[in-house]
C-alpha cells in the first residue's frame, strides 16, 4: 500500500523537529479490546485519549539527564544547612552531602517525569491493520477491533478539543489573581504544538538536564517563601526562563519526548494525537483518561477472535451507521506471517444478525 504522507525529520542540537505532508485521504487505525468500556465506546461514538502515565509501557514518554552535573550543581549551588534538612525531611541517615544530594537529584528526576506526564493527552493509532503482533497487544489477543479513522477527522477533534481548552483557560485566568503573570504574555491560540505526528523511532532520549537544573534553582528559591503554592512555583520557573505553559516550551518537549520511542517499537509503526490537558492547575489533575469529543469512523476490522458477542455489538453498529465492516483472518500461504482482511457487505450484516436472534 503506498504511503499517502511524506515526513522531514531534522534536528536542532538536542532537539527533534519533524513536519508533515498529509494527503486528505489517508487513514490510521486504532486497536481496541474486547470489553465493555470500548464497545460502549464505539456505539456512542465517543473519543477518549489518556494521560502518558497509563501507558503499558512504563518508559514511554521519558527523558534522561546527567546525573553526575546535577548532584555537582546541587552541591555547589545549596547550603549545607538547607542539603542537612533534605534529609532530615526524608530521612537519609547520611553524613555525606553528596549521597544526599544523589537522592535529592533521583526525586527532582521522578517528580518531573510524573509532571510531564500529565501535561499532555495523547491517543494513540497504526499505519498497520494486518500486525499479529499489534492485535496481540492491544486487541485483547485478536479478540477485539480496530476501528478506521481519517486523518483529517482527526485533526477536527484537535481543533475543537484546543479550542475548548483555550477558552476555559482564558476565563481561569481572568478568575484566579495571579495566572495572568503566567499566562499574560501567551499566545493561547497558539495551538502548533498539538497534531497527530508519526513517532520517530530513536535509541537517543532527549536530554533534560538542564530543565532539572532550572528546577533546581526553582527548588531552592522557592523553599524560603513560608506557605508556597503552586502558582509561585510557575511563577519561579518563568523567573528563571522557562514558562512551562508556553506553546513553543510544550512543542519541544512534545516533538523530542512524546513524539519519539526506543527503535525496538518501531514494529507498531505509531502516530499519536497530542492535545492538551483539559486542567490548567496539573496539581489538581487526577483523571488519566478523557473524553474529548466524538468521532465517527471510516471502517470497523473485526478481530479473527472475536466472540459472538462483540460480533452482534460491531454488526449491529456497522449496519445501524452505515460504517463499512471488515473480518481480519490469517494469511494461509506457505512461509507467509500476517492478517488479511475482507469486506463484510450488508447483506451479509443482516443475514448473520438474523442467525444469530
Amino acid at each position: 500500500m503506498k504511503k499517502k504522507y511524506s515526513v522531514d525529520v531534522t534536528k536542532d542540537g538536542k532537539t527533534i523537529v519533524h513536519t508533515l505532508n498529509i494527503d486528505d485521504d489517508f487513514t490510521l487505525f486504532r486497536y481496541r479490546p474486547s470489553n465493555n468500556y470500548a464497545l460502549d465506546a464505539l456505539v456512542k461514538n465517543d473519543f477518549w485519549v489518556s494521560r502518558p502515565d497509563s501507558f503499558n509501557d512504563p518508559y514511554d514518554t521519558s527523558f534522561v539527564v546527567d546525573s553526575k552535573i546535577l548532584i555537582e550543581y546541587l552541591l555547589e549551588n545549596t547550603d549545607d544547612e538547607l542539603i542537612f534538612a533534605y534529609a532530615n525531611l526524608r530521612n537519609i541517615a547520611s553524613e555525606s552531602k553528596k549521597h544526599i544530594a544523589r537522592k535529592w537529584v533521583e526525586e527532582l528526576y521522578k517528580e518531573n517525569m510524573k509532571f510531564l506526564k500529565k501535561l499532555f493527552l495523547v491517543s494513540c493509532f497504526s499505519e498497520d491493520v494486518s500486525n499479529e503482533v499489534m492485535w496481540a497487544h492491544y486487541a485483547d489477543d485478536g479478540k477485539g477491533f480496530a476501528i478506521e479513522y481519517h486523518y483529517k477527522d482527526l485533526s477536527e477533534i484537535k481543533d475543537y478539543h484546543c479550542n475548548l481548552v483555550n477558552d476555559l483557560t482564558d476565563r481561569f485566568v481572568q478568575q484566579i489573581d495571579g495566572y495572568n503573570e503566567i499566562y499574560g504574555d501567551i499566545d493561547t491560540k497558539d495551538i502548533s504544538q498539538y497534531n497527530t505526528y508519526r513517532i520517530i523511532y530513536t535509541n537517543d532520549k532527549y536530554d533534560a538536564t538542564e530543565i532539572i537544573k532550572t528546577s533546581i534553582e526553582v527548588m531552592t528559591s522557592i523553599i524560603n517563601i513560608e506557605g508556597a503554592t503552586y502558582l509561585d512555583i510557575l511563577k519561579e520557573y518563568k523567573t528563571k526562563g522557562i514558562n512551562l505553559f508556553d506553546p513553543k516550551k510544550q512543542k519541544t518537549i512534545s516533538d523530542s519526548i512524546v513524539f519519539t520511542k526506543k527503535k525496538i517499537w518501531n514494529y507498531e509503526k505509531e502516530w499519536r494525537l497530542l492535545l492538551p490537558n483539559l486542567l490548567v492547575d496539573i496539581s489538581k489533575v487526577e483523571r488519566q483518561h478523557y473524553k474529548v469529543g466524538k468521532l465517527m469512523p471510516k471502517a470497523i476490522y473485526l478481530g479473527e477472535f472475536a466472540n459472538l458477542s462483540t460480533r452482534v455489538n460491531v454488526y449491529n453498529y456497522c449496519y445501524t451507521n452505515g460504517v463499512e465492516l471488515y473480518q481480519m483472518f490469517s494469511k494461509m500461504k506457505k512461509k507467509s506471517y500476517g492478517l488479511s482482511y475482507y469486506r463484510i457487505t450488508k447483506k451479509e450484516m443482516v443475514q448473520f444478525l438474523d442467525k444469530v436472534e
